[in-house]
């Protein structure tokens, strides 16, 4: 999936997320005893990852209990990776503070895992690739900025 701003074969502004041009969905199961799931969206905004997501009871799958959108900003973020098992792909975002993941169920110790469907892993290594590029980049201008 990819978002209608920018197109993926277009170079990124190294620490803008915002031109990655991706939206990747994600899910996070088992929530509540195994009673919701979140399903969403996660993409790039300037200098902040964006969780675009609707809680949904699991058992039905009829009641849509909730819809959010949480901004992360990359000074926020401590490591972003992409984790491959047997049968699922997880994307692991990390951060500095509890505060920024508080609005997001299913978050523990400062990390969240966004599960990624198989058809999405190259799309999802590229977004994790880029973001990671940005955080470097974000990083080496607040180093620049804290010497001058």
């Amino acid at each position: 999936m990819v978002c209608p701003t920018t197109p993926m074969s277009q170079k990124a502004n190294l620490g803008n997320v915002a031109d990655l041009g991706v939206c990747l969905p994600f899910r996070i199961p088992h929530l509540y005893g195994g009673l919701a799931e979140i399903q969403g969206i996660l993409r790039g905004g300037k200098e902040v990852l964006i969780l675009d997501f609707e809680m949904k009871e699991s058992v039905l799958d009829l009641l849509s209990l909730k819809t959010n959108v949480v901004t992360i900003p990359l000074a926020e973020i401590a490591g972003l990776e992409l984790r491959k098992g047997w049968f699922s792909r997880w994307i692991v975002i990390a951060v500095n503070r509890l505060e920024a993941l508080r609005q997001v169920p299913g978050s523990k110790a400062g990390e969240i895992r966004l599960k990624i469907g198989r058809k999405h892993t190259a799309t999802a290594e590229e977004f994790v690739s880029r973001v990671q590029m940005a955080l470097t980049t974000h990083g080496l201008k607040k180093l620049i900025n804290d010497m001058e």
